[in-house]
């Protein structure tokens, strides 16, 4: 290859490579009133992102778009002073932000770290203070604090919480103390249910939850011996769903407890192999879920005793 050729090829490889670095600037996660100014962007340093001078109770919007995931400090100098957002829809939850204090917190004015919940556009105000009184307000896009939100994120396994359950169930018989007497069946009867659930978060986990542990109870209308149970409920997805996606989800349970019952001799065993639907709702820290189980029981105690459970769940992680 000739010193030309190879003088023309070294130049289109800088240009690339500037014209690259503009586009991703350009392409910056700011739009506000005023222009963003992006400082040094090494692995540590902070990128600021809004600089402009705002009077308390204005109505002069500043936009500026936030990503989720990433962790943002605003400045502000004075320190009688709020902050407040507002999103362009009611379906985007407004950031979670709290106040800096102790070597965090600015020698003049506040500060505040802020956590968007979604990639959307924000208005942002400053309120409290007198009125009309100037501040100036700093954005920065926190980088450490950002990466450690990452790998927070990246690290975590399962999401925690609560199910609470209300259902139905068809009746059943247990033996009771005199064996010459026949079990009394009762009635279908209501079912609750309360217990520690968990779902994967991790993609090798991302098919597997359920309730670890719970409490139940059965009333058995006629049969005079509602049960308590101490169950526990895994399940794993077979269709729908994914690792950190909310959606649709249905896949197979299978429950097993042991029952505490008063006027019988034994304590009753279940094991119920079922299916299950679900919503799933899923944010950076936990979320919701909604789910409909079906299981078909069968129960120690009297031979041959089965029963079909249904019941309807809400999730909070």
């Amino acid at each position: 290859m000739s010193q030309a050729a190879l003088v023309a090829a070294c130049l289109m490889v800088s240009l690339a490579t500037r014209l690259r670095a503009q586009t991703d600037t350009a392409q910056a996660p700011v739009q506000a009133d005023s222009v963003a100014h992006p400082t040094n962007r090494s692995d540590s340093a902070d990128v600021l992102l809004l600089d402009v001078d705002l009077a308390v109770g204005s109505l002069e919007p500043t936009w500026v778009f936030l990503q989720k995931g990433q962790v943002y400090r605003v400045e502000l100098t004075r320190n009688d002073v709020d902050l407040a957002f507002r999103t362009p829809a009611r379906s985007i939850m407004a950031p979670f932000f709290s106040a800096l204090e102790g070597n965090s917190r600015p020698s003049t004015g506040i500060a505040f770290e802020v956590y968007p919940r979604a990639d959307a556009m924000y208005e942002i105000r400053i309120t409290g203070g007198p009125y009309g009184a100037p501040t100036t307000m700093k954005l920065y896009r926190d980088i450490s604090r950002s990466k450690a939100r990452q790998e927070v994120i990246a690290s975590r396994k399962w999401d925690i919480g609560m199910e609470v359950a209300f259902g139905t169930h068809s009746a059943y018989p247990i033996a009771q103390a005199s064996f010459s007497e026949p079990a009394p069946v009762g009635e279908a009867g209501v079912d609750i249910d309360l217990c520690f659930s968990v779902r994967g978060v991790a993609a090798s986990l991302a098919r597997f939850g359920g309730c670890v542990v719970g409490v139940g109870y059965q009333s058995r209308p006629s049969a005079e011996s509602s049960i308590v149970w101490i169950f526990s409920e895994p399940r794993f997805r077979v269709v729908g769903g994914g690792s950190g996606r909310s959606g649709f989800e249905a896949g197979l349970i299978t429950r097993i407890g042991i029952g505490m019952v008063n006027t019988v001799n034994v304590d009753p065993i279940s094991v119920g192999p079922g299916v299950y639907v679900s919503r799933q709702i899923r944010r950076d820290r936990g979320g919701w879920s909604l789910i409909a189980t079906y299981a078909r029981v069968w129960i120690s105690g009297t031979e041959g005793a089965q029963s079909n459970r249904f019941a309807i769940g809400l999730g909070r992680f």
